[in-house]
């Protein structure tokens, strides 16, 4: 008879329904049976089984002593202390996940009972996931992660990390590193990993807000995560080198995760009262220098983040590898053009060939470009923003093969906003209008995908170009036919570019009654030429091919007094003119 079957008169018979005396000391004496030599752990592990989950065994603290024998048993074979095969191994895993996660030990904690982890068996635990992060090997990998995710989803026992902090920055460190390096874990890891990446985010943003000892929080984030939490946030953002890691992520997961991993960074390196810790010298990482990134005026790299602080993590960055190194530039890069238009020296030489009158250094704040003084130099402003617009309508024109990013596709929504076209005269009117006609036109026609994603951002963009040429198509006290010939042929372009809206009807049909109320909105205010206003119309006639009869009551009923009149004209010529046309071309083509 098996050392089981002594300590458990149930084990003894199968299928017996005598009633279980494990009320008895024989039951006690099966605790220390565990530990025996002798047993083997197939009864062992079958016996704290059935110690768990019956409800007939009394034994002080119980649930405490049979996760300690879990816990020591996985400690001592990692460190080498006890020879154990493989499956065992897993099961005493799993054992432990079950117990982690039973309702019975939920039910413990919420009434009060203390049931502490060992400090020694986290440590395992953040060592495999270690060795998984190393050497992608996966043997175990599965239930020690969901072990990690029962202690950090359990406010009782995750309170072992919150004490120990180091050790939940060890932990972070080693599941970015693992999301980063391991890309080929199956699905079920890979979601798994996140799941327990979010959830020891949580407890360290919790632990940092907490912290009284701010040096300290620089010191783990420079000196541990910096890097991990880069090369993982490049990664979630699409960047260069993403696999199938971050793209089995949910959505939602994936921005929680980019909002965690910047607040780490914001709340750890980037704190003003420690500016004065960081070194003034950018490192040799290829990182911009410091003269460098103070002349250029860059934005914050991360929301909250001010520049100089950023330009000053060069101690931290020269113990970087080349990924570190290039994640961080590329960060820095993204920022760079997010925002190149409006505050760096592209910005300076658009706003200065458009308005600005006084003399502008590198240093001169967007609030600061805004004088009104004749100037002479434009010609020369010019022919720089003039080739910037063809190299850009250039590069969209590569297609979404070239560039896969998205989001450097939408940085061109923000260049052509910062054009002022209503500050030209009539000659270079006509020579910048057709070239932000076209980049507009080429994220259309090359990149669908970005363009659906950001609808608004387009149709903003569009309707800049309409205001434009109603305010360039006015009838004027002043102006020659020369004048007039360059704005027809930019109504000509808006009229094509409303002719390709109106081609992806399924797109934008949503949208069609808001570009009719921007239309009549802004025709309501001027008094065009007939020429610029006939292609103007064309061109909204097409939209309103767009609208359906809810649509149509809605505009009559919601305009404005004023411009109500002027949409029930264009309504009334659409309905006579161009509805009638078409229905006839339709019958004569059947």
């Amino acid at each position: 008879m098996t050392a089981l079957g002594r300590a458990c008169p149930v084990w003894r018979r199968e299928g017996s329904r005598a009633p279980c005396r494990c009320r008895s000391p024989a039951f006690a004496h099966s605790m220390f049976i565990l530990k025996s030599k002798r047993t083997s752990w197939e009864d062992k592990l079958k016996l704290a089984h059935f110690a768990w989950i019956s409800h007939q065994c009394i034994l002080p603290k119980k649930e405490q002593v049979l996760l300690d024998w879990a816990s020591q048993s996985l400690v001592s074979f990692y460190k080498k202390k006890l020879e154990l095969k493989e499956d065992i191994v897993e099961r005493l895993w799993v054992y432990v996940d079950n117990v982690l996660r039973s309702k019975k030990l939920q039910h413990l904690l919420k009434n009060g009972k203390t049931v502490t982890l060992q400090v020694s068996l986290v440590k395992v635990i953040n060592e495999r996931i270690a060795e998984f992060s190393l050497s992608g090997s996966q043997r175990h990998v599965g239930a020690v992660l969901s072990c990690c995710q029962g202690v950090l989803s359990t406010p009782a026992l995750a309170v072992i990390y919150a004490a120990r902090q180091e050790l939940l920055v060890a932990l972070l460190s080693q599941l970015c590193w693992a999301a980063c390096r391991q890309p080929e874990a199956s699905a079920a890891v890979a979601a798994l990993l996140f799941e327990v990446m979010h959830l020891a985010l949580g407890h360290y943003l919790s632990v940092q807000q907490q912290q009284v000892n701010p040096r300290r929080a620089f010191g783990e984030v420079t000196g541990h995560l910096l890097q991990p939490c880069l090369v993982l946030r490049h990664l979630l953002s699409g960047g260069a080198g993403a696999q199938a890691g971050p793209g089995q992520l949910r959505p939602a997961l994936s921005r929680d995760l980019r909002s965690q991993l910047e607040a780490v960074l914001r709340g750890g390196a980037f704190q003003p009262e420690l500016l004065s810790q960081y070194r003034a010298a950018s490192s040799s990482s290829g990182v911009l220098s410091a003269e460098a990134a103070e002349s250029s005026g860059l934005p914050p790299l991360l929301p909250g983040v001010e520049t100089r602080s950023w330009r000053k993590m060069g101690k931290a960055a020269a113990r970087f590898d080349s990924v570190g190194r290039y994640c961080l530039e590329q960060l820095h890069l993204q920022k760079m053009k997010r925002t190149l238009v409006q505050t760096g020296p592209l910005a300076v030489s658009i706003q200065s060939s458009f308005g600005d009158r006084k003399r502008i250094t590198p240093r001169t704040s967007p609030g600061q470009l805004q004088n009104r003084e004749a100037c002479q130099e434009q010609p020369v402003a010019l022919a720089v923003v003039e080739p910037i617009l063809d190299v850009l309508a250039a590069l969209l024109r590569q297609g979404e093969e070239t560039i896969r990013n998205p989001h450097h596709v939408s940085l061109a929504f923000s260049v052509l906003l910062a054009v002022p076209l209503d500050r030209l005269r009539p000659p270079e009117f006509g020579r910048v209008f057709p070239r932000v006609h076209s980049v507009l036109f080429t994220i259309l026609q090359c990149h669908p995908k970005v363009m659906l994603k950001a609808v608004p951002s387009f149709l903003n963009c569009f309707h800049r170009l309409v205001f434009s040429v109603m305010h360039e198509g006015r009838q004027k006290d002043k102006g020659g036919a020369e004048d007039l010939a360059g704005v027809l042929a930019c109504a000509r372009l808006v009229e094509r570019m409303y002719s390709h809206i109106a081609a992806r009807a399924e797109d934008f049909t949503v949208f069609s009654p808001f570009m009719v109320a921007q239309y009549v909105t802004e025709v309501q205010k001027v008094t065009l030429y007939p020429a610029v206003k006939g292609h103007l119309q064309e061109g909204i006639y097409l939209i309103l091919d767009l609208c359906i009869e809810p649509d149509v009551q809605f505009l009559r009923a919601s305009l404005p007094p004023g411009v109500r009149d002027v949409f029930k004209e264009l309504h009334n010529d659409y309905v006579k003119y161009h509805r009638a046309k078409r229905e006839g071309e339709r019958r004569y083509a059947v």
